[in-house]
């Protein structure tokens, strides 16, 4: 009797200390998907933050076209009001790289503002961001694989789903 409750107690602990474990690896992956994640979120309020300067230095030139600025302005808004990387504000998100492109291609046309020294320097800092940004997004993109897999493997997976770890997506890159 007093062996049979020895080793009941043996494995009770030892399964106390797999679940242990188990539970601090997943959460220590979960912290990885959100750490990467916030490295995203600081790099796209950069880019958000300069988009005035770019507005003010292209509004010096009155020829430019103020629809596309206009966009521009209004999806940095919706953005830096929009605390969460919701569906909602990833798609505004891929609408101002989409504008933000479209600006330095179409720049060609404008000589005087792309020879302004603020603009260039802008547009370095920009292209800079954009960089920055899509290493996070391929550091957050390795983490949620990592965080996915292990959540999908035995017996992970018991443990993840008692814990309830949330779902999260994986970020698209423009092409």
């Amino acid at each position: 009797m007093n062996l049979f409750f020895y080793i009941l107690v043996l494995i009770t602990i030892l399964l106390s200390i797999g679940i242990i474990i188990i539970y601090n690896k997943i959460i220590k992956y979960k912290n990885f998907v959100e750490n990467s994640y916030r490295l995203i979120d600081i790099n796209l309020q950069k880019r958000a933050d300069l988009i005035p300067n770019l507005v003010k230095i292209i509004n010096q030139y009155q020829n430019y076209e103020k629809d596309v600025l206009s966009e521009l302005v209004n999806t940095r808004n919706f953005i830096k009001k929009t605390s969460s990387l919701d569906n909602k504000r990833q798609e505004q998100e891929k609408k101002l790289s989409y504008n933000l492109k479209n600006i330095f291609a179409n720049i060609e046309k404008y000589p005087d503002i792309k020879a302004n020294e603020n603009f260039l320097k802008l547009q370095n800092e920009i292209s800079r961001i954009e960089e920055n940004l899509s290493g996070s997004k391929k550091i957050y993109n390795s983490n949620l694989n990592i965080l996915n897999t292990t959540k999908q493997t035995f017996p992970y997976n018991l443990i993840a789903n008692l814990i309830n770890i949330p779902e999260y997506k994986y970020f698209e890159f423009e092409k």
